[in-house]
């Protein structure tokens, strides 16, 4: 049984197609409006809850839990993201687990450190991300005691998160680092020719890090390599994107913003290499296994290895500031042989860390 909350026509029209019945016996949803989640905050800003947690109130999901409770109780409830922790003590199963996938307590304790000049509006908007950053990190701790199993992608994550605590808290047992999993048939890709002038951002473009990170590279970093390679062009990859994101593109020819599509490894394979130059954010940027498990190399920085088990300038490339990921950006297109070389190692090592086959049976044990 998927029990989801959904805020599109795509993800309505997916569901009335039957796109994912090859997964589920029973798809229940819940259409979660603007004016609802505004409604939530409105009524909540007295509650002690995190914002992320208040936004998803709903009644009708509530009820439709009540409905599951009592026609069709569940051997084990999966529960996606700190965002919908409320409901998962709302369920009955015989066992619980919450995926949180990242902190998000880390990831908002570091937007607070991106508002240093001494403005009114910095002053108001690290104000409000500490103070969610506070709320979060408790809605993670009471995930522990409230599931038997809390599973995060990076263990730079899960230390934050325990920091405070005793070491000798049993309830630290329960949460576990599970890598993210790439499927296999990323693997299988054939290893195209490739277009020696194109590189790739992937992503999810509403995602603020994901906007943040394109925009700075398109500001920074893409003209410096235009200087020596003045024909590069530049593909974000990803649905939803923003209009600062599509902006990009409408201010340079050579940028192209896809949007949603059908498949990434389409859009992916054929590039020179893969650039994940992270501002901000936390937990494991999918965007690198998934460029490497296709055989393109990437380009990364300290903040995007995080919680990533490859080795560095080996694997991929790690870039320790702007004018190095320049250089390195334009030596991999310009030589043939060292971006071969790196197209096999990455992709021989993720296969042997990251494929889903050999993460899955850690999953629900």
């Amino acid at each position: 049984t998927l029990l989801t909350f959904i805020n599109s026509k795509d993800d309505e029209r997916n569901i009335a197609e039957g796109k994912l019945d090859y997964l589920f016996d029973d798809i229940l949803h819940v259409k979660l409006g603007i004016f609802m989640k505004f409604y939530n905050l409105v009524t909540g800003l007295l509650s002690h809850k995190p914002l992320q947690v208040l936004l998803f109130r709903s009644k009708k999901m509530r009820n439709l839990i009540k409905k599951i409770n009592e026609t069709n109780p569940q051997d084990i409830s999966i529960c996606h993201m700190i965002r919908a922790s409320e409901y998962q003590v709302l369920i009955k199963a015989d066992r619980k687990l919450i995926e949180l996938t990242d902190s998000l307590s880390l990831n908002f304790a570091r937007k607070t450190q991106n508002y240093g000049d001494k403005t009114l509006a910095n002053f108001v908007y690290k104000f409000i991300y500490s103070i969610e950053a506070k709320r979060l990190k408790e809605a993670e701790i009471e995930c522990l005691e409230t599931n038997d199993k809390v599973v995060l992608v990076s263990d730079v994550d899960r230390d934050f998160i325990l920091a405070e605590r005793k070491e000798d808290d049993p309830l630290n047992n329960k949460l576990t680092t599970i890598p993210l999993g790439i499927p296999d048939e990323f693997f299988s890709a054939p290893l195209e020719d490739y277009d020696p002038h194109t590189i790739v951002f992937v992503g999810k473009m509403d995602y603020e890090p994901n906007e943040k990170a394109v925009i700075h590279f398109v500001k920074y970093i893409l003209p410096l390599v235009k200087l020596i390679i003045p024909n590069v062009r530049f593909k974000i990859v990803g649905a939803v994107p923003s209009d600062r994101v599509k902006k990009l593109s409408q201010n340079d020819p050579s940028i192209t913003v896809t949007g949603r599509v059908d498949s990434i490894i389409d859009h992916v394979s054929n590039a020179a290499l893969s650039v994940a130059l992270m501002q901000s954010g936390a937990g494991m940027q999918t965007k690198i296994l998934e460029s490497l498990a296709l055989g393109v190399p990437v380009v990364t920085n300290k903040l995007g290895l995080e919680g990533i088990d490859l080795v560095p300038n080996v694997d991929l490339m790690v870039a320790a500031d702007d004018n190095e990921a320049a250089k390195v950006i334009s030596d991999l297109i310009s030589n043939r042989t060292h971006r071969q070389k790196l197209s096999i190692e990455g992709q021989k090592a993720v296969f042997n860390k990251y494929s889903s086959s050999k993460i899955f049976t850690d999953y629900i044990s």
